[in-house]
């Protein structure tokens, strides 16, 4: 399936601000506000984005709320991209109800990660490409400027481009290819539903935070089972943070657990594709954005990886 590039924003347009998972603060948007009109764009906040719905969870809003502000942002067409206000949970229970029609036809970049896999998977599997990047709520202790930088420079349909370095990586041949996956907590939720991450032929990427060490086994064990390492073309390594407690764990707040990778390293030993560790993308401060299923080409430099995104190749 050949991907669908939303298309370029212009000075004035409208990025849309939603909360399909959980709730939020007014002043968690603060800065996305501030950062939208300074890049020259208009900011529109979702009626039901502020709302809280309490439910064994705080969600932003009740379900049929925020699948109703989403339904806007899809369908509006003044609407240019839409920016998810943070994740938690609560992306999944709105996928059956939503109606991408009018989205496909006039396909604009969604920006988010975490919960929003849910919402970024339903997506490329239309082959519409989406960006894995920061949501509009600040991670805690903050994002690097280039965080923010690179998804605007994405939204304007300029290139982009990832250098990163990390001593488990090993000099591989050029190769290229789009980019699926996200959270691995919410890609093992959706195996076996119609909204599950396919990786024939693709390359998987995967990050997660504050997952027990014997649970990462677990989702790492089932994705193998099902064949998702093995169809894969290459595998990408995100942060791996705060994973398991900080009595168990002296690495707790490293960005790319050393544990975590071991046992990460153990599931993949024996692939024959390229598995590259450290890509700054995840719950990290440094998150640079990922274009989801869009060509991406993958090159070894100097002991670096290097990823380049174009819009269009």
């Amino acid at each position: 399936m050949k991907s669908i590039n939303p298309k370029p924003l212009q000075k004035k347009d409208c990025i849309y601000i939603t909360a399909p998972s959980g709730a939020l603060k007014k002043e968690d948007l603060d800065f996305a506000l501030h950062l939208i009109e300074k890049k020259g764009f208009t900011a529109k906040i979702a009626p039901h984005c502020l709302d809280v719905y309490n439910f064994g969870y705080a969600y932003g809003g009740k379900p049929k709320d925020r699948v109703k502000d989403l339904q806007k942002g899809l369908d509006d067409p003044t609407i240019k991209a839409i920016w998810c206000a943070r994740g938690g949970y609560g992306m999944v229970q709105l996928l059956d109800q939503l109606n991408f029609s009018s989205f496909k036809k006039n396909p604009k970049w969604i920006i988010g990660y975490s919960d929003i896999t849910a919402l970024h998977n339903q997506i490329n599997l239309l082959g519409i490409p989406t960006i894995h990047g920061v949501t509009a709520k600040v991670l805690p202790g903050g994002n690097s400027p280039e965080s923010y930088q690179d998804v605007f420079s994405i939204l304007k349909g300029k290139s982009t481009q990832i250098e990163f370095f990390h001593p488990k990586n090993k000099p591989f041949k050029d190769f290229s290819g789009e980019i699926v996956g996200g959270n691995l907590s919410i890609v093992y939720s959706l195996l076996g539903s119609p909204s599950a991450v396919k990786t024939k032929n693709k390359i998987l990427f995967l990050e997660d935070w504050y997952e027990d060490f014997y649970h990462l086994d677990r989702m790492l064990e089932n994705l193998k089972r099902n064949g998702l390492f093995a169809d894969a073309k290459a595998i990408l390594i995100g942060g791996f943070t705060k994973m398991d407690t900080k009595e168990e764990n002296p690495n707790y707040l490293g960005d790319f657990d050393q544990m975590a990778y071991r046992i990460i390293c153990e599931k993949l030993k024996n692939l024959e594709v390229p598995v590259l560790f450290g890509v700054p993308s995840g719950h990290i401060s440094h998150h640079l954005p990922l274009i989801f299923e869009s060509k991406a080409k993958f090159s070894y430099k100097e002991d670096k990886v290097v990823i380049k995104f174009k819009p269009s190749f």
